[in-house]
C-alpha cells in the first residue's frame, strides 16, 4: 500500500493438518500492521463471525424479481487498541498485534459456496486513524459442524429391493437387492456397493451406479433447487436368465461439500442411486440418502489449558507440530469438553519484540502452592485436652459441673407450694347424729343451715318511700288533696243498703 500504511493484513494458526475449525475451537492468529511513517490510530479490533446469504433473480414477464435471505450465527469481537483513550501514536516499522478468540458451542453449518448463496465464517480487522478512511482485513476460515455423541444413524446399514415385469421389446422379470454398509462418509473414503441380481429376462442388464446432490436455496416462501452429478459408474452386464451378486466401490471425491445441517436458507443433500439400465424401458432403480461428513480431523484437547500465543519467538509462535499420537477421532464425534474459559483481553503493546502476554492466571493471579487446608479445630479452635474420669460419688448424689461455678452457678430447683384448702362455700353439707324417738329423724331435718353469704352492698338496698315535701316559703302550705282530685257528690235518692251476707234471699209467695 503506498503511503503511510504499508501491510495490513490478518493470520491465523492452524490447529489441525486440514486446517479446519469446529465449536470450541481457539482461532488464534495476528494482525501485521506495518508503517511507513508515525500514525496516530483511533482504534483497532478484530472479529470473527459466522453468517448466511442467498440471493438469486428470477424474472416474471418485463420485471425481474429478487429473492434474498440472511442468517446470522455468532460473531465475537476481541479489542486490540481501544477507542476510549486517545489517539494512540504508533512508531514506523512492523507491528504484530496477536489475538485470541474462541468459537462459541452451538448447531452451526459447514462452510458452503454456492451459486446463489453461502455460508462463509471468517476474520475481520478494522482500523480507524485520524481524518482518514478506515481499514478492513480479511481472512476465511474453513468451519466444520461438529455432530453430537449419537452417531449411530450415521453408521447403520442400508437395504433395498425392487422388481421389474419387462415390457414390449424384451419378456421375462427382473429382481435386484442393493445393501451398503453405512449412511455417513468422508470426501475421499471408499463407497462399497453390493447388489444382487436376478436377470430372468430375454436381455442382458448393466447395473450402475450415481451420487447426485441436490443445493435448495430458500428466501422466505421461494425456493430455487440446482440438481448435479457427482460421479457416475457402471457395471459389468448380468448375462439373461441369470443370477448374480456384485460389489461395486466407488470413491468419494474430496472436493465436494459437506451435507449442509442446522441452516433455515440453505441445504445440501446427497442420494446413492443404483439403478439397471433396461434398454427401450423405464429403469427400476433404489435411492439412498447419503450425509457427507466433514473433513476435520481435530486432535484431543489438551487439559491443562496452555497459554492460547504458545511460547518462544513470533516466528515460531504456535506453529509447533503435535507429537507422535497426538491426533485423534474426529472431535465432532464427542461432546464438548468442560473446564476450559474464554481468553481474557491482553494489554496491548505497539513493540514488536515483546512476546505476547501469558493467561490471566499466570500473570496477575499467579497460582500458589497446593496444600491440604487445615482442619477448622486445629487452626482456630485447638482441641482441648482430655478431662480426667470421673471419680464414683459415695453419697449417691450428682457430680458437680465441669464450667465455672462462679461465672455460671447451678440453678436451684423452684420451692414446692403447699397445697390450697377447698373454699368453704364448697364444702359438703353434714347430717345431725340420729336419735330414735325424736323428730329429728325426718329427711328435711338431716340437711344443715344453708351457708351464709355476704350481704349486699349498700348501693342494692331497697329503695325507701320518698320524703314529704315540705315549703321553705312561710305562710305556704302545700296544697291539699281535695284540691287536686276533687270529691264527686253522691247521686240522689235514697240511700241503697247493701246486705252483708251475699246469699240472695227468698221473694215472698
Amino acid at each position: 500500500m503506498p503511503g503511510t500504511i504499508k501491510d495490513f493484513s490478518v493470520s491465523y494458526d492452524a490447529v489441525n493438518e486440514d486446517n479446519t475449525f469446529t465449536c470450541g475451537d481457539y482461532v488464534k492468529g495476528r494482525v501485521v500492521l506495518q508503517l511507513g511513517k508515525e500514525a496516530k490510530i483511533e482504534y483497532l479490533f478484530i472479529k470473527v463471525k459466522g453468517d448466511a446469504d442467498v440471493r438469486w433473480t428470477e424474472r416474471h414477464g418485463d420485471d425481474d424479481r429478487t429473492y434474498s435471505a440472511h442468517e446470522k450465527y455468532f460473531k465475537l469481537k476481541q479489542v486490540l487498541i481501544s477507542e476510549e483513550t486517545e489517539n494512540t501514536t504508533v512508531i514506523p516499522g512492523t507491528h504484530e498485534y496477536p489475538f485470541c478468540l474462541q468459537i462459541p458451542e452451538g448447531n452451526f453449518p459447514s462452510a458452503f459456496e454456492g451459486h446463489h448463496g453461502n455460508i462463509r465464517y471468517k476474520l475481520e480487522a478494522k482500523m480507524k486513524r485520524s481524518w482518514k478512511m478506515k481499514k478492513k482485513a480479511s481472512a476465511k476460515i474453513n468451519f466444520a459442524t461438529r455432530l453430537g455423541g449419537d452417531t449411530a444413524q450415521l453408521k447403520s446399514p442400508q437395504f433395498g429391493e425392487r422388481d421389474k415385469k419387462m415390457n414390449l421389446f424384451s419378456s421375462g422379470s427382473l429382481s435386484f437387492k442393493v445393501h451398503i454398509e453405512k449412511t455417513g462418509y468422508r470426501p475421499g473414503e471408499m463407497l462399497i456397493v453390493q447388489a444382487e441380481i436376478e436377470n430372468a429376462s430375454s436381455r442382458n442388464l448393466k447395473p450402475k451406479y450415481r451420487l447426485d446432490k441436490k443445493v435448495t436455496y430458500i428466501a422466505h416462501s421461494s425456493t430455487k433447487i440446482e440438481r448435479s452429478t457427482i460421479l457416475k459408474e457402471e457395471g459389468a452386464p448380468i448375462p439373461s436368465k441369470d443370477h448374480q451378486t456384485v460389489t461395486q466401490e466407488l470413491m468419494i471425491p474430496n472436493a465436494i461439500p459437506p451435507t449442509v445441517l442446522f441452516c433455515k436458507i440453505i441445504r445440501v443433500e446427497y442420494k446413492l442411486k443404483v439403478y439397471i439400465d433396461v434398454p427401450y424401458g423405464s429403469d427400476p432403480e433404489i435411492k439412498f440418502p447419503m450425509v457427507i461428513l466433514p473433513t476435520c480431523r481435530h486432535g484431543p484437547r489438551v487439559s491443562g489449558a496452555p497459554s492460547p500465543f504458545g511460547h518462544g519467538s513470533h516466528s515460531q509462535w504456535n506453529n509447533q507440530p503435535p507429537p507422535p499420537g497426538a491426533l485423534g477421532p474426529p472431535r465432532y464425534l464427542y461432546p464438548p469438553d468442560q473446564g476450559l474459559h474464554p481468553p481474557a483481553v491482553h494489554p496491548i503493546t505497539t513493540n514488536p519484540a515483546v512476546h505476547p502476554p501469558p493467561f490471566y492466571n499466570q500473570a496477575a493471579y499467579p497460582v500458589p502452592a497446593v496444600h491440604p487446608p487445615p482442619f477448622y479445630n486445629q487452626a482456630a479452635y485447638p482441641v482441648p485436652a482430655v478431662p480426667p474420669p470421673m471419680q464414683p460419688n459415695p453419697h449417691n448424689q450428682l457430680p458437680p459441673p465441669q464450667y465455672d461455678q462462679v461465672t455460671h452457678p447451678v440453678p436451684t430447683a423452684p420451692p414446692l407450694y403447699p397445697t390450697l384448702p377447698a373454699p368453704d362455700f364448697l364444702s359438703s353439707p353434714t347430717a345431725p347424729p340420729y336419735v330414735p324417738g325424736t323428730a329429728s329423724h325426718d329427711f328435711l331435718s338431716t340437711l344443715s343451715a344453708p351457708p351464709q353469704y355476704p350481704s349486699a352492698p349498700s348501693f342494692l338496698s331497697s329503695p325507701s318511700a320518698p320524703q314529704s315535701l315540705t315549703s321553705d316559703n312561710p305562710g305556704y302550705d302545700p296544697p291539699s288533696y281535695d284540691m287536686v282530685f276533687p270529691s264527686v257528690p253522691a247521686p240522689e235518692g235514697p240511700p241503697t243498703s247493701v246486705a252483708s251476707d251475699p246469699t240472695p234471699t227468698k221473694p215472698p209467695s
